[in-house]
């Protein structure tokens, strides 16, 4: 009997074990496109794990039809969905153990997400602890306020949604289960004051464990009230133009829970402050793991190796756009950080560097660099028995926020 080469002849059971090898991203996105009955295994190999769905590459349809057939499914991240209502829709019927749910960039084709949709999400999946809207538009009548009394919703996330108004987060603030709070302001309105911003992360003080957000516009009152958040392990601040050397003091000596901190564009801090405000208490240095100074200009060479000295734990460092710092200057610095998994230095000040001494660091798999440095320090020609990951970024990608 003549054996078929063709693909077709491959038994169910055959694709679904070949389906567990293949990452969630062309699992989710690109096998279902093959043909219905590739759709119709790969659904079943989505059972134990978390999908991601990228509305530019899967319809609507084709979502929910995989939904249907994951009703295990813990976490849910759509990105970009055009017609997101019927996606939320059958989360809401065939996805009720739903643990995360994130909806970045979503809309009811190309309009505003119906407010009726979003409150039958926060009544239907009873396990739902993480909400994430970012970038997800939507108008609010009732829905900050079924949310607040949503015991089991503990994280939220509603940056750059133009329609979310200053009572909205007060509802938001007033829910003394959140622990884990992200927020944008960058948009026409709200407008919301430095007092009353304050006053909203005082009300969540005692509670609260991770905070992202954009301080445009905030000054003493929202950063001492934020320095006041005792039990914060996760602090990242955009745009911290108005941060002071007396500030860091404070930082330091209040935050003595904090492992993930960023500080983006702390234009009103002058040299030597950062180090001497913050990073001098050797307790708060040692305790992070990850570290994200970007954009900071005063930030130079000197400074720098005595930041990384005093910081002996980390795992992730990010120094993007610090444009006084040069990686020759600071690489004898980087190499004691043996603990190191992730390095951001694209965008620093263009210099050639020694590649061995930093890709030999042990733990290290990412490692982010600007295409003009890349070029330079001719890292295409690296051998690809180096197993590390080189993201490049380019001018178009040097964005502020």
């Amino acid at each position: 009997m003549k054996k078929s080469n063709n693909i077709q002849s491959i038994s169910s059971e055959m694709l679904s074990k070949i389906f567990s090898y293949v990452d969630d991203k062309d699992l989710c996105n690109n096998i279902p496109l093959v043909c219905e009955r590739w759709k119709r295994i790969s659904s079943h190999s989505l059972l134990c794990r978390d999908v991601s769905f990228e509305g530019k590459l899967i319809s609507s349809r084709d979502i929910c039809f995989m939904l249907h057939n994951a009703p295990l499914l813990k976490s849910v991240n759509l990105v970009a969905v055009d017609d997101v209502v019927p996606v939320l829709r059958e989360i809401c019927r065939c996805n009720n153990k739903v643990e995360k749910l994130t909806m970045k960039k979503c809309s009811s084709q190309g309009n505003l997400v119906p407010e009726d949709v979003l409150i039958n999400v926060l009544l239907s999946l009873k396990s739902l602890h993480s909400l994430e809207l970012k970038e997800t538009k939507f108008t609010s009548h009732r829905f900050f306020e079924i949310f607040a009394l949503q015991s089991n919703i503990t994280s939220i996330d509603v940056s750059l949604n133009e329609f979310v108004t200053l009572s909205d987060l007060r509802m938001v603030a007033h829910n003394s289960r959140i622990l884990e709070f992200k927020m944008s302001h960058r948009y026409k309105r709200p407008t919301i004051s430095d007092q009353e911003m304050a006053h909203l992360i005082k009300t969540m003080q005692q509670h609260i464990t991770l905070l992202h957000m954009d301080m445009s516009g905030m000054g003493n009152y929202t950063y001492n009230e934020i320095f006041c958040c005792s039990n914060l392990t996760d602090l990242k601040m955009n745009n911290a133009i108005n941060l002071s050397l007396e500030l860091l003091y404070k930082m330091s000596k209040s935050l003595r829970k904090i492992q993930h901190l960023k500080i983006e564009g702390p234009s009103t801090i002058t040299k030597g402050d950062l180090q001497k405000g913050l990073f001098a208490n050797s307790t708060f240095a040692c305790q992070l793991n990850t570290l994200k100074l970007e954009y900071y200009s005063c930030f130079n060479n000197e400074e720098c190796c005595k930041v990384l000295e005093a910081c002996t734990n980390l795992k992730k460092l990010s120094l993007k756009g610090c444009s006084t710092v040069t990686i020759e200057g600071i690489c004898n610095a980087l190499v004691k950080l043996t603990g190191l998994t992730y390095l951001n230095l694209a965008f620093l000040h263009v210099s050639t560097f020694n590649t061995h001494n930093i890709f030999n660091l042990p733990g290290l798999s990412i490692f982010i660099i600007d295409d003009t440095s890349y070029k330079l320090n001719n890292l295409s020609a690296l051998p690809e028995t180096i197993n590390l990951k080189i993201i490049q970024l380019t001018r178009e990608s040097k964005k502020f926020y």
